[in-house]
């Protein structure tokens, strides 16, 4: 089985509910106990990893541990896997320069051109997915 290549993004810009759907994942994560959380940025989303390979989440993986489930809303402590399958699709890199710029220019509502503007120009100078997931 191939393994995941983080970091990670989502690869179509019609699953971005908002702007922090721009953020790559560092791994396969996140720490929220609520069910929507889950629904709105998670469930059968498809991210596209930094070898271009694209996965689509199927399920979560919830701690087990009752100390983890007791002190839940500490940051950190409480920690979901997500559960990927591969879905044997590729992006190459200008498909997802052209994802991300599509993604950065729908949210870029609040006035700050000039900071969208140079992570624009960063990701167009960009050689490689991982590099533009970097940053």
């Amino acid at each position: 089985m191939q393994r995941i290549s983080f970091p990670i993004m989502l690869s179509n810009t019609m699953d971005y509910k908002d702007g922090e759907a721009l953020l790559p994942l560092f791994d396969a994560y996140y720490s929220s106990p609520k069910e929507q959380v889950y629904r709105d940025y998670y469930h059968q989303k498809e991210f596209v990893d930094c070898k271009g390979c694209v996965y689509k989440v199927v399920d979560r993986k919830t701690p087990e541990s009752f100390w983890r489930n007791l002190f839940y809303f500490i940051p950190g402590v409480y920690k979901v896997e997500l559960i990927f399958q591969n879905t044997y699709k590729t992006m190459d890199v200008v498909a997802v320069k052209n994802n991300l710029i599509q993604g950065i220019r729908k949210f870029d509502t609040s006035g700050m051109n000039d900071v969208s503007e140079e992570w624009i120009q960063q990701i167009k100078k960009a050689n490689t997915i991982k590099e533009i997931l970097m940053g």
